[in-house]
C-alpha cells in the first residue's frame, strides 16, 4: 500500500517542469520503480546529493517481489514550483485559487484519482488495484446539532472521487475495490483529534456515534451498485 500523488508544474516553464518530476521521483516513483523495475529514480541521486548511496544489486532482487494487489491511497494532487529552498525535492507546493479545500489545506480535485490509476496502470502494468483510503476532512462540530449532521463538501468529494474511480475502470484500469477513508471520526496519527474524516461523527466526549449525510450517500451508491453517483 502507498501513498500516491501525481504532480503537475505550476507554470509551463522548464524549472517547475523540472520540479514536478522531482517531487514526483521523491512522492512515487521512489517506491514503485524498486518494485517493479529493480531500480530507483534518476532524480533521487539530484535530491539526495552526496548523501545517495550505492545499492547492491541484492537489495532489489529482495524488493522485487511479485504481488497480490497494489493498494494505493490518494487523497490531493501536488501542484508544484521550483524552490531550491524546498527540501527535499527542491520544489515547493503551490495552492490553486477557485479549489475545494480541507480542513487541513489538501485540495479536493478528482480527475486526479483517474490520473494517478491510470498512471500506475499504464506505467507498471499493475493489476488488480484498490483504492485503500480516499476521503476527505470537513470541518465538522464536536455536536452534532439536532436534525443530525449534514457534510456537502465531503458528499460532493465522494461523489467526485467514485466518479472518477470508474473513469479509471472504463479507460481499462483493473480497479478490483475502493475504500472510504474513514468509517469513524477518529485518532488521526499526524493531527491527532483535530481532523474528522469519518462518515460517521463520533462525539469524544460522549463516545456516541451519528451517522452523517456523507454515510446515508455512501450507503445509497453501495445499494445502487455506484448508479446514483
Amino acid at each position: 500500500m502507498v501513498n500516491l500523488e501525481p504532480k503537475e508544474a505550476a507554470t509551463d516553464s522548464p524549472e517547475d517542469a523540472a520540479a514536478a518530476e522531482r517531487s514526483d521521483a521523491y512522492m512515487n516513483r521512489q517506491y514503485l520503480d524498486p518494485l517493479y523495475f529493480g531500480r530507483y529514480p534518476d532524480e533521487l541521486a539530484q535530491i539526495y546529493g552526496r548523501d545517495w548511496p550505492e545499492f547492491p544489486e541484492s537489495d532489489f532482487a529482495s524488493i522485487r517481489q511479485p504481488i497480490d494487489f497494489l493498494g494505493i491511497n490518494y487523497y490531493k494532487r501536488g501542484v508544484m514550483k521550483d524552490d531550491p529552498k524546498g527540501q527535499p525535492e527542491q520544489a515547493a507546493l503551490v495552492r490553486p485559487p477557485g479549489s475545494v479545500y480541507s480542513k487541513n489545506g489538501w485540495e479536493s480535485h478528482p480527475p486526479s484519482l483517474t490520473r494517478i490509476l491510470r498512471w500506475v496502470h499504464e506505467r507498471y502494468a499493475a493489476a488488480p488495484l484498490y483504492v485503500t483510503e480516499n476521503g476527505f476532512a470537513f470541518d465538522d462540530p464536536d455536536e452534532v446539532p439536532p436534525g443530525g449532521l449534514e457534510d456537502p463538501v465531503r458528499v460532493e468529494y465522494y461523489r467526485g472521487h467514485l466518479a472518477a474511480a470508474r473513469a479509471a475502470i472504463e479507460a481499462g484500469v483493473d480497479l478490483s475495490g475502493y475504500f472510504a477513508w474513514s468509517l469513524l471520526d477518529n485518532f488521526e496519527w499526524g493531527e491527532g483529534y483535530s481532523l474528522r474524516f469519518g462518515l460517521v461523527h463520533v462525539n469524544f466526549k460522549t463516545q456516541r456515534r451519528t451517522p452523517k449525510a456523507s454515510y446515508y450517500f455512501y450507503r445509497d451508491v453501495i445499494g445502487s451498485n455506484g448508479a446514483i453517483v
